[in-house]
């Protein structure tokens, strides 16, 4: 017997081992969405629509994969299948985080447009302000010449009379 393998059968070791990655993988992300939607709907302010577009993303996502990987690991073998699902997933993340930046990116310049307009509208207050000021500068130091005028008017002796 050439092809009788040494030693206990693997297969339903193996078979638990996925069944358990498959729970602690992908199960949870699944089966508690509709705990975790509202949250997440308040969080980042999706509607009920846009949640279950996700959701129907995420299923169909797993419905074609499934078949696909299925496929390809007849078609081309297990290594090459995995390493081809390993790079489409790092291209994949790759790009999120990319236009996670991206967006971070343009709400940050849409906050530092609106800090500029602020801080020109508080240049132009300023500006407005100073101008009152020299003209009330302007205003008191003309009522101080005024003043002074005056004094010297007052300490001037009178003239002597006829």
């Amino acid at each position: 017997m050439a092809g009788r393998r040494k030693g206990p059968f693997k297969g339903w070791t193996m078979v638990g081992v996925g069944l358990t990655c498959y729970g602690f993988g992908v199960s949870p992300g699944y089966y508690s969405w509709g705990f975790f939607a509202p949250e997440v709907m308040a969080d980042i302010g999706l509607t009920r629509e846009q949640v279950g577009q996700i959701f129907g993303a995420f299923t169909l996502t797993f419905a074609v994969a499934g078949p696909t990987a299925a496929w390809s690991i007849q078609r081309w073998g297990l290594r090459a299948t995995v390493t081809a699902g390993a790079l489409v997933a790092a291209l994949l993340v790759t790009l999120l985080v990319a236009g996670l930046q991206w967006q971070a990116a343009s709400k940050l310049e849409v906050q530092v447009a609106s800090l500029e307009t602020e801080l020109a509208e508080s240049q132009l207050e300023v500006r407005a302000h100073e101008a009152r000021m020299s003209e009330v500068r302007g205003a008191v130091s003309g009522l101080a010449q005024r003043v002074e005028h005056l004094q010297t008017l007052v300490r001037r002796p009178l003239p002597k009379g006829p």
